[in-house]
């Protein structure tokens, strides 16, 4: 799945995802990553998380190995969790951007399932 960069921003609804979370925050934060990241891909699989970050950004999820950065709740990543792929092997691509509070943050921009 892929969507183009308009698209990339939108928060995710489920409060599974966000959490206490901020859906604004969540979105700056992926415009921001959007505007200023450097283009990144990633082949593997990602873990949940405790969704704590110091700001106030939604990001459920990591890649597996941890260096690569929290992914962010938006409706891409909805799309992925719904969809049952967690688990998977997946290609990800999107944009890496390391935040104010020192942590890289990822806003996916497309996702597909390698070996589920």
């Amino acid at each position: 799945m892929e969507v183009d960069d308009t698209a990339a921003v939108h928060a995710a609804k489920s409060p599974d995802l966000l959490g206490a979370h901020s859906a604004w925050a969540t979105s700056q934060a992926a415009r921001r990553a959007i505007a200023e990241g450097r283009d990144w891909r990633f082949t593997g699989q990602i873990a949940r998380t405790a969704n704590d970050l110091p700001s106030d950004v939604g990001a459920p999820y990591r890649t597996r190995s941890n260096e690569e950065g929290w992914i962010l709740a938006t409706e891409l990543l909805e799309a992925l969790v719904l969809a049952g792929h967690v688990d998977a092997t997946l290609e990800l691509a999107g944009r890496r951007h390391k935040g104010e509070d020192g942590e890289f943050v990822v806003v996916l921009t497309s996702w597909r399932v390698i070996n589920s």
